[in-house]
């Protein structure tokens, strides 16, 4: 039972860092129509792919902890 809540604490960490970083992305593209960041800077692909993977990783790695605390 602990690592069904270990898996279930890392999934939903992962799953709220990305929604939450794509929304970010989805709300500068909103807010910003004039055209397509990934476009104008490629860098700033491999930036935002970057911080996203280390956002789910660490999100998932802290729900998980504190979900299978209790």
């Amino acid at each position: 039972m602990k690592i069904t809540k270990l898996v279930f604490g890392a999934v939903l960490g992962a799953t709220l860092a990305t929604v939450v970083s794509w929304g970010g992305l989805y709300l500068y593209g909103a807010l910003r129509p004039a055209g397509s960041l990934f476009d104008s800077d490629p860098q700033s692909a491999t930036l935002f792919f970057t911080i996203w993977l280390s956002l789910a990783a660490i999100a998932s790695m802290i729900s998980g902890y504190f979900i299978s605390r209790r």
